[in-house]
């Protein structure tokens, strides 16, 4: 499809898309007149500039229109309105929707805590609550792209929704993990928007480069039933056993299930070393004391808890976690424990059950519940496997080459959107 919007992205999307297929295009309006004197932006209608834009973009399609909608607000409805007129439609009607408009939830923001525009979307995006007065993107995104689907559309044709930036920033959020900066950075721009299609059960989305499906997306009435199971080091923080072989010198103490898939026989390896070189769980203590979580992983797993029943299943040890946990914000931990002698020596350890990953997630399923999981070691393929979804997260190129079919990520973000697209 042709679409000459002055976003490029926006061109070369439109190419991608199915010719047979009803797609619908979710955008903000075009170029609008600078702020009003009296500070009420629903007044600001478009310029000479943003009538010509949207009315070259109606002129370049070359699929007919369908179905026009429109926040009430001028701006968003002469949108429409232009665009179809320069398709050669004399007289567009357009259909207003009150979905459309306001502020995605900033109003309340800035009259509790003075949070501005732009942190407030910056804080939406990352699940920062306590900025967000409690909204989250899913309770946000959801009766909007309810709307959208509402009606289905005709084979072929285009339907075309003029929105709001806030609108469309916080959907390319909530579907693609898309972030903006503090200063409104990376914002969305005048006509971009996201290009849809399929049914509100399943629908594909298009935005800047990128092509998602989504099944069961945050569907209202839909009862949430999955919990993602994560683990921790190597994905949430650094791996213990290598910062302690790093500090204390002793370089074997590096391996870890990457490297041996045997837990049971890597254990009390490590023991015996650790016996053999007079150290106990003080030093390590010692180690964990200043080791930090990865650079962002809090804010994923703040923004990851806002949506979703996480719980992190870890192979480590309640004596060498909690002080990793308090700077996660106490997320749910199930893992292990040491057998400890008074002066400090590692003398075994209590595995919490038998195969504790793919066990705990076989239990969580026999409740009722659906698991998405993701690791990045040998030890973590079972729960991954046995999982509804599973990924892998700055694993091994091995690990990665010998499972082909499980999506790999190396950032929070891509990591974070990629589970958000899974959860129902």
């Amino acid at each position: 499809m042709v679409f000459n919007s002055i976003c490029e992205e926006m061109k070369a999307d439109a190419l991608s898309l199915p010719p047979d297929r009803n797609v619908k295009v979710f955008m903000r309006h075009s170029v609008r007149f600078d702020h009003p004197a009296d500070g009420d932006y629903s007044k600001l209608t478009l310029t000479p500039e943003g009538i010509e834009i949207a009315r070259e973009i109606g002129r370049s399609l070359d699929r007919p229109i369908g179905r026009l909608e429109a926040s009430p607000v001028d701006r968003c409805l002469q949108t429409a309105q232009e665009i179809a007129r320069g398709a050669g439609i004399e007289d567009p009607q357009v259909v207003v929707d009150q979905v459309y408009t306001g502020g995605m939830g900033s109003e309340k923001a800035w009259f509790q805590k003075q949070i501005g525009w732009y942190e407030y979307f910056y804080s939406l995006e990352r699940g920062i609550l306590d900025k967000t007065c409690g909204n989250t993107l899913l309770e946000m995104a959801g009766p909007v792209l309810d709307r959208i689907f509402r009606n289905q559309g005709e084979p072929g044709e285009l339907d075309i929704i003029c929105s709001h930036d806030a609108h469309v920033v916080t959907l390319a959020s909530a579907l693609f993990g898309f972030k903006t900066g503090l200063f409104g950075e990376d914002w969305c721009r005048y006509t971009e928007g996201i290009f849809f299609y399929g049914t509100r059960e399943d629908f594909t989305a298009v935005w800047r480069g990128e092509v998602r499906r989504f099944k069961n997306w945050n569907m209202k009435g839909y009862r949430n039933m999955d919990v993602v199971c994560l683990d921790m080091e190597g994905v949430l923080v650094p791996e213990i056993w290598i910062a302690f072989a790093e500090e204390s010198g002793i370089p074997e103490l590096k391996k870890t299930t990457r490297d041996e898939p045997d837990y049971d026989k890597l254990m009390k390896w490590r023991i015996g070393v650790l016996k053999e070189h007079g150290l106990g769980l003080k030093e390590i203590q010692d180690t964990i004391s200043r080791i930090d979580p990865l650079p962002g992983a809090k804010e994923f797993l703040d923004a990851l808890r806002a949506e979703a029943q996480v719980i992190i299943i870890s192979d480590t040890f309640t004596q060498f976690a909690m002080p990793l946990m308090k700077k996660l914000g106490y997320p749910t931990l199930f893992c292990n424990t040491l057998e400890v002698a008074e002066d400090g020596e590692i003398t075994g350890f209590k595995m919490r059950c038998q195969q504790s990953k793919l066990t705990t997630v076989r239990a969580l399923q026999s409740m009722g519940f659906d698991t998405i999981a993701a690791g990045d070691s040998f030890n973590d393929l079972a729960m991954i496997r046995a999982s509804r979804a599973g990924f892998l997260f700055r694993s091994t190129e091995q690990i990665k080459k010998d499972n082909p079919d499980l999506q790999a990520f190396e950032e929070f973000d891509d990591f974070l959107a990629a589970i958000r697209a899974e959860l129902r």
